[in-house]
């Protein structure tokens, strides 16, 4: 049996130096990779936080992308 490979984006927010905290796990659906880019995947992060204003948010979001 062939699963094949798993594309994640697990997000974290900034607080404090070396306090990182975990917001959660986005997996990746799309076929076609032309449609994955990395505003397409913060957009996901974005209705978390929908108070923060965008300079607040490039500061403090981040994530990191794992294949599993």
């Amino acid at each position: 049996m062939n699963i094949g490979r798993l594309t994640t984006y697990e997000f974290y927010r900034r607080v404090e130096k070396g306090r990182d905290h975990f917001i959660g796990i986005l997996l990746e659906r799309r076929k076609n990779p032309a449609r994955i880019t990395e505003e397409t995947i913060l957009n996901w992060a974005r209705g978390f936080f929908s108070g923060m204003s965008d300079e607040e948010f490039k500061r403090e979001i981040y994530f990191l992308k794992k294949i599993i």
